[in-house]
């Protein structure tokens, strides 16, 4: 399968990029730093893994690896600072030979989709309206910066988008975003029917710019 080939006229800083560069460290002091990293070092193959998250007591874990960011700690920071959404309460985060390591509180409980259909009707009401809620607070924030980027400014994350390390971006415009995920296929240029809807869906209305998650999509 060939790779994926941007538009000619992205800036060099809409190629993708192994790390947002534009993310910086949070409260990472060295005594944090350094007791962080010996936790991880004594705990890994004891305490209890969830994924990359590390479970290192009742009330606090670390999500460490090559392919965790800064920027996700940022995120966790900024909708904390500007909205009433419960996340985790970020301690520290740091980046330590080419490893990120984001401690944050631990908040014990179960994903939606475990256990979904034994729900009931009315469970199903409650939580979908929670969520609608905690969607519409997040896009009445005005989003940082211009153009698409993350909070810092910086990359986005993905991992459906097909680009080496499912990180791309930032982008200066919301067309040059548009751009990108269409392979940088314009109108007018000859195209079979399938990429002819994408270009009409992707270049009418652009609309305006929304601070989203990633994990937001139609099912």
């Amino acid at each position: 399968m060939p790779s994926r080939q941007h538009p000619t006229d992205l800036k060099t800083k809409d190629l993708p990029t192994m790390r947002s560069t534009y993310s910086k460290p949070i409260n990472a002091t060295w005594a944090r730093r350094l007791s962080t990293l010996a936790a991880v070092a004594l705990l890994k193959n004891v305490r209890p893994h969830k994924g990359t998250i590390l479970v290192l007591s009742r009330r606090l874990c670390v999500k460490y690896g090559d392919r965790v960011d800064l920027s996700e700690a940022s995120a966790m920071h900024f909708i904390a600072q500007h909205t009433s959404i419960p996340v985790p309460k970020v301690h520290c985060a740091f980046t330590h030979c080419d490893t990120t390591y984001i401690v944050m509180e631990h908040i014990d409980g179960e994903m939606i989709a475990r256990g979904w259909v034994f729900r009931s009707d009315e469970s199903k009401i409650k939580i979908h309206s929670q969520l609608r809620e905690f969607i519409r607070e997040m896009r009445r924030i005005p989003p940082p910066g211009s153009g698409v980027a993350n909070v810092d400014g910086g990359s986005l994350f993905d991992p459906r988008i097909s680009v080496p390390t499912w990180r791309f971006g930032p982008f200066t415009s919301i067309q040059a975003f548009h751009e990108f995920l269409h392979d940088g296929l314009r109108p007018g240029v000859p195209t079979c029917p399938w990429e002819s809807m994408i270009l009409s869906l992707n270049t009418t209305g652009l609309g305006r710019r929304l601070l989203s998650l990633t994990e937001i999509s139609a099912a």
